[in-house]
């Protein structure tokens, strides 16, 4: 029984050594990229370095490093970074003080910068192919599952903040507006 399981484990390692071998060749630049990224796309790198933010709120700053990133992306890495902002927007979330005790606020305005991150990836996931050629017809048949999932992501946050857990919960009329009129730009750009 040992003697088969030495085969086994050298058939099934090999072709992992080939699948991940492949993955990287396809997806060299996205991966590059997104190493070289892991650092600045940090929350404790924007909390130090970026001028931008408002008191501890760091959204502007998490949104301006990611638009920076994907310019150089095709949609592996579109998706790696969403990973990696999405892990700092959750940061953020927590130890922001910006909106005070109004955990709700902070909330919706969360929510609301998931959907504009997420706007922002729709918008430049199709931008840039960096694999093989013979390879196209794969990253076409991605994008449409990627968008699928991506717009199923955004309508589900909008239908939250409109229904009665989300904007009309809020009693002050300037950031019920507020929230308002950043979630119907956000629709627009969806």
């Amino acid at each position: 029984m040992i003697k088969y399981l030495k085969w086994i484990v050298l058939v099934f390692g090999t072709i992992g050594v080939i699948a991940a071998s492949f993955f990287y060749l396809q997806n060299r630049t996205d991966i590059g990229v997104a190493l070289e990224y892991r650092g600045r796309i940090d929350y404790r790198y924007l909390h130090e370095n970026c001028r931008e933010k408002e008191k501890d709120y760091l959204f502007v700053c998490i949104k301006n490093e990611f638009e920076k990133y994907l310019e150089m992306v095709s949609l592996t890495g579109t998706s790696m970074g969403l990973k990696m902002v999405f892990n700092v927007m959750d940061q953020d979330q927590d130890t922001t003080t910006i909106f005070g005790n109004n955990n709700e606020l902070k909330r919706l305005h969360f929510t609301i910068n998931y959907i504009e991150i997420n706007n922002l990836a729709m918008n430049n996931a199709y931008r840039r192919y960096f694999g093989f050629k013979s390879m196209y017809g794969g990253y076409i048949a991605s994008l449409q599952q990627f968008y699928r999932k991506a717009n199923a992501f955004n309508d589900n946050l909008i239908i939250g903040m409109e229904g009665p857990e989300g904007i009309s919960k809020i009693v002050d009329p300037t950031k019920k507006q507020d929230l308002t009129t950043r979630l119907e730009s956000s629709k627009a750009e969806d």
